[in-house]
């Protein structure tokens, strides 16, 4: 099979900040300031701080990667939900009480490089018609509970992101364009060894996925 050679280009995720120019806004925003910091400076009572809660904050830089494939929207996506097993919630429950069939069924399910297709994808250029464009634009949710769980059993925190989300959109007739955050650089922000082995495998995971629908051709 010959492959395509897609075009990769990655960015550090950053942080947009707004500016209103407004003399109204800036006004509100100076209020608004003004009462936090009074806010700050008055102690906690112990009744706010149990409502509160208590708070652990962390940051960590992520890659987006943005590839560029030469092949129809149209094509790449049924190629690409083609390739992908499918992710069926009663496999999980049943894993539950029965854990060797569950897991059994959850193999069974297995697509190209052992992933899944979750539920819920969304159709997101079907939102364009709201405001009198057309587009074509869906994301995805892919991942598989098994690979899940061999970072979950390190660090539950882990669960938060997957499975994977990736957005597929067209740019025109004859090109697609996929976007996702690198797996090794959301799971690396544990610092854990066994969970970044498995982030860097996704990495290969996905990137072949995307590969094989690229090229894929109708029997």
């Amino acid at each position: 099979m010959n492959f395509v050679q897609p075009i990769v280009s990655r960015s550090p995720s950053a942080v947009s900040r707004m500016v209103f120019s407004s003399k109204a806004w800036t006004a509100v925003a100076l209020a608004a300031t003004a009462a936090i910091c009074q806010a700050q400076s008055q102690p906690v009572t112990s009744q706010e701080s149990a409502m509160i809660g208590t708070v652990t904050t962390s940051t960590f830089q992520v890659t987006h990667e943005s590839v560029l494939l030469p092949v129809n929207f149209d094509v790449f996506t049924r190629n690409f939900k083609y390739l992908l097993g499918r992710y069926d919630p009663d496999d999980f429950a049943l894993a539950a009480v029965h854990p060797k069939h569950g897991m059994q069924r959850l193999q069974a399910s297995q697509g190209e490089q052992g992933l899944m297709l979750f539920q819920g994808t969304n159709n997101h250029g079907a939102l364009f018609a709201t405001i009198g464009q057309s587009r074509k634009a869906m994301r995805y949710y892919v991942g598989n509970p098994l690979i899940a769980l061999q970072m979950t059993r390190h660090n539950i925190s882990a669960a938060l992101y997957a499975p994977l989300s990736i957005l597929v959109y067209q740019v025109d007739e004859n090109s697609t364009r996929v976007e996702y955050i690198r797996p090794s650089t959301l799971f690396g922000q544990f610092k854990i060894p066994e969970i970044d082995k498995v982030g860097k495998t996704l990495d290969g995971k996905l990137s072949t996925l995307l590969t094989k629908a690229a090229t894929l051709k109708p029997e």
